[in-house]
């Protein structure tokens, strides 16, 4: 069944594009942090939480707060890519990450969990 464009909500999400290291007065200090891409706009159904018809579509072991469906297939979302999703203010941290992905013929849905970034 395809998204009603009635239940879509407005999503950002950005994805990773490489390392940049960290420098510690002027000095490398050999560690890395992740640098992603400008934050895209999506219109996606999002789920209002969890339960146990969804459990069985990612197994029993995969750990998410909600689950977003979209009827494009071809989004080049990943298991490294972040959402802005209760909070669509994309100057601030994101408040989302994938926990799995699965695609079918005509949607995908992903399994998202809730972080608090610092």
């Amino acid at each position: 069944m395809r998204c009603l464009e009635r239940n879509k909500t407005k999503v950002y999400y950005a994805n990773v594009i490489g390392r940049v290291p960290i420098m510690e007065d002027g000095y490398n200090t050999g560690q890395y942090e992740l640098a992603y891409s400008e934050p895209e706009e999506i219109k996606a159904y999002v789920t209002s939480g969890t339960g146990n018809t969804n459990t069985e579509l990612f197994g029993l072991n995969i750990t998410y707060d909600k689950v977003m469906i979209t009827e494009n297939i071809n989004l080049d979302i990943n298991e490294s890519s972040i959402f802005w999703i209760d909070n669509t203010d994309v100057t601030e941290s994101h408040d989302y990450i994938v926990s799995s992905i699965r695609k079918s013929l005509n949607s995908m849905s992903v399994a998202l969990r809730k972080v608090k970034v610092d």
